[in-house]
């Protein structure tokens, strides 16, 4: 909450995307999920770089664990 508030949006795309790592590897995709999607929102308003790489890498292995296979390439392709 601290670095929403405060924190740069590249900061808080990260961590939103690194706290939604554990969330995919314990089997909660919803969290995981959700929190790419905000990762994903965060990022948009920043330089393309390697924070998107990051992001899409593990946008892309969530969609895969919750069958969107269409969204999976989506996020791969994005990155390439």
């Amino acid at each position: 909450a601290l670095a929403r508030a405060h924190g740069p949006n590249a900061f808080v795309a990260f961590a939103a995307c690194k706290l939604g790592a554990p969330h995919l590897m314990l089997g909660d995709l919803d969290a995981a999920w959700a929190l790419s999607e905000e990762a994903t929102a965060l990022a948009a308003a920043e330089p393309v770089g390697m924070l998107h790489s990051f992001i899409g890498v593990w946008r892309s292995m969530t969609a895969f664990a919750r069958g969107d296979l269409g969204e999976a390439r989506a996020a791969a392709e994005a990155i390439l």
